[in-house]
């Protein structure tokens, strides 16, 4: 290699990890974590913690279909296992498996991720454009507003591009139809490996198996070998991921996020399907009552959400990804590739939205990106070269051309700002140790009526969501098979406050909540009387809870007053009930 080679290779490097570097503070400055990207990081330290793919989050739903562990937590059935493997990992090197901590360890990995799958995209375009920039394609993929967002949020998204990269790679080369040599088998074998790695990092790529394998005998010319290679390689893959459904649902395609949250529609807002301890209604029946109608409705809103969305995930070159349609590249090779990624696509998100918001499906679009680059780079490149423009024309097209590409990475670089303080609620529960104690070495349970997966984050311990169906401390004890020694309001709903039509959808909560623990003793006498009649709770339980202090705690960053409330575990079960 000469030194003028060395030197632009390593100048192409560095200028890849500029974002890279760009992203560093954000070890020490965390942004704010949505609820998704907060639940990743709480499965994957409780994995590097216990050496099992768990989470202490509980949904009543999950918690019906699944059987907990000894510690009281479910097994996790929502995230992948690459994924969240890889995050144990980096918590355990850097030893954050505590409350509150693996957020850093998580975006530190996010920012190997992302060097690293620029660098794949960059072989990637020299491999298909051998004559062509390949700088220019992985800038597009680094500075694309998708990427640079997946880098410091938890999730598989960086994962997701650099798998789909490579076996977009392999899929190229297994495209014999203008030779007369059969398909390697070695890479009809990489690409079933590589399809069951993305199907150990997230579930929805059972979808893309139907077509891989319609891709696979079509440009192998039918060649049974290849085709087989393929499906064996990939069952033997994703095997891990089907033998563990099987053992915890007796379902191998079982996934907690299953097909019924098609029903999440108006009928069944929100969390509303898991705070049940069972559906509310079947699929079918739910689809026969006028159900499609509000399906249909809702897959449209999400699909016009993902319009926007995805200009914002991959930047101008999305653009330049479906205009290069309009052309033909000399290898025949890549504009199958490029019909097939048309198919897909499209297809992929049309899916997932029938069962999740448009922020969620929209991570998917990271599988696409560094094909997407690559051949809107090249798209681009050649258009200008077939123009014969003078040298610094194309050139000043080029350059404009790419930072417009890279104008939503920049946005969403300058967007990132630091989380706030975190809730004090864990504060508290931290200095219970008694308490804690207890919960993390009996299984016994703590209750949240909302804000659960913070209080799992920060404290630790296994809470559960308070399921809607159920109005009795015994009840709920039978349902989730475990002694209840906690439970969390967030916000608390305060008696005085009726005229506020912000809270008054959780006022039916907050009786369950004061009829559940028996809690009327510390209510005026009036407010008393009135739940009587109101709430159902066992009758023989009051002398069985000691009074314990209501702990309320401001949030000044929300103006939100939280509640958690103890007793003495030991106490309540001396007492006969």
């Amino acid at each position: 290699m000469t030194l003028n080679r060395l030197v632009r290779n390593a100048l192409t490097l560095l200028l890849l990890a500029v974002p890279c570097l760009l992203l560093l503070p954000r070890l020490k400055a965390p942004i704010a974590l949505p609820p998704a990207a907060m639940e990743q990081v709480l499965v994957s330290r409780y994995t590097a913690a216990n050496n099992r793919l768990g989470t202490p989050f509980l949904r009543p739903l999950d918690a019906s279909r699944l059987s907990a562990y000894g510690d009281g937590a479910l097994p996790d059935m929502r995230h992948g296992i690459l994924y969240t493997g890889l995050v144990a990992v980096s918590m355990k090197a850097l030893k954050e498996t505590r409350g509150g901590q693996g957020q850093r360890a998580a975006t530190l990995l996010g920012i190997l991720l992302l060097l690293v799958s620029s660098l794949v995209t960059l072989w990637l375009a020299r491999r298909w454009f051998p004559q062509r920039d390949g700088r220019r394609a992985a800038l597009l993929f680094v500075w694309s507003g998708g990427a640079i967002l997946a880098t410091v949020l938890p999730g598989p998204g960086l994962l997701l591009a650099l798998l789909g990269a490579l076996l977009y790679a392999t899929l190229v080369p297994l495209d014999v139809r203008m030779s007369s040599k059969r398909a390697p088998l070695s890479l009809a074998i990489i690409a079933g490996v590589l399809w069951g790695l993305l199907f150990l990092t997230i579930y929805s790529a059972l979808l893309l198996l139907p077509l891989l394998f319609w891709h696979i005998v079509r440009v192998t010319r039918r060649d049974v070998r290849a085709v087989l290679a393929f499906g064996i390689a990939a069952s033997i893959v994703a095997a891990p991921q089907l033998l563990r459904a099987y053992k915890f649902a007796h379902n191998p395609l079982f996934h907690s996020r299953g097909i019924e949250l098609t029903m999440q529609t108006e009928s069944y807002p929100g969390t509303t399907l898991y705070h049940a301890t069972s559906l509310p209604a079947t699929l079918t029946s739910y689809l026969s009552r006028g159900g499609h109608v509000e399906v249909a409705a809702r897959t449209g809103h999400t699909l016009t959400e993902l319009i926007p969305r995805s200009v914002a995930t991959l930047g101008l070159a999305l653009l330049l990804f479906l205009t290069s349609s309009l052309i033909r590249f000399t290898d025949d090779r890549l504009n199958t590739l490029r019909r097939l990624l048309l198919l897909a696509l499209p297809l992929h998100l049309a899916a997932l939205s029938l069962f999740f918001p448009a922020e969620e499906c929209a991570e998917v679009l990271l599988l696409y990106a560094p094909a997407v680059a690559v051949l809107g780079a090249g798209f681009l490149e050649t258009v200008v070269h077939a123009r014969r423009l003078p040298r610094l024309h194309s050139r000043g097209v080029l350059l404009l051309w790419t930072f417009g590409c890279c104008l939503s990475g920049i946005a969403q670089l300058l967007a990132l700002r630091a989380a706030p303080a975190p809730p004090r609620l864990y504060s508290f529960l931290g200095a219970s140790g008694q308490y804690l104690e207890q919960i993390q070495t009996q299984g016994d349970g703590v209750l949240a009526a909302d804000d659960a997966l913070t209080m799992a984050y920060y404290a630790n311990v296994p809470v559960t969501l308070l399921p809607t169906s159920a109005t009795d401390f015994l009840e709920l004890e039978q349902l989730l098979h475990k002694e209840i020694v906690g439970f969390g309001v967030t916000p608390s709903i305060r008696w005085d406050r009726p005229e506020n039509a912000a809270i008054q959808p959780w006022a039916e909560t907050y009786r369950r909540v004061i009829g559940l623990f028996s809690l009327s003793e510390l209510l005026p006498t009036t407010e008393s009387n009135a739940l009587r009649d109101r709430i159902s709770y066992p009758a023989e339980l009051l002398p069985a809870i000691r009074k314990f202090q209501v702990t309320p705690i401001k949030e000044p960053q929300f103006g939100n007053d939280f509640s958690a409330f103890f007793w003495d575990l030991d106490y309540v079960k001396s007492q006969p009930r």
